[in-house]
């Protein structure tokens, strides 16, 4: 990664249009309104697995959550205790932009970072699929 932003924080990017269908496809450049989520795929000694979740729950219920543009943070821990995936969700890019260069966000992905090591790369939404409503 470049410059300051942190590699905890900053995995993958998917932008997406969002739309209420059963299968998306992928959304048009020039689309309006566009969200964005970060994926962030932490590899983890198993012994410190909890200690990066609590890092992570600390830092979005005391900080991200709180950031204007923020939708939703959801974190899962492997059963193996090697992986933490941090998928969090934007209004808009330029959101998430503005908290990734927040001091005190950076300070909680510095935390992360001394723990684990991220596995950052780069997504675009290429479908979206949900159950048939009835």
């Amino acid at each position: 990664m470049s410059g300051d932003t942190p590699d905890v924080f900053l995995g993958c990017v998917v932008l997406d249009a969002g739309t209420d269908s059963g299968h998306s496809p992928i959304p048009d450049e020039q689309e309006i309104l566009m969200t964005a989520t970060f994926i962030n795929i932490i590899s983890v000694d198993p012994a410190k697995q909890q200690e990066v979740v609590d890092i992570l729950s600390q830092g979005t219920d005391d900080l991200i959550r709180h950031r204007p543009g923020f939708v939703s943070v959801t974190l899962l821990a492997s059963a193996d205790g090697s992986k933490v995936i941090n998928i969090a969700e934007w209004e808009s890019p330029d959101a998430a932009k503005a908290t990734l260069g927040d001091p005190a966000a950076q300070e909680f992905a510095k935390k992360v970072a001394a723990l684990g090591t991220p596995d950052p790369g780069v997504y675009k939404k290429v479908a979206d699929f949900t159950a048939d409503q009835a």
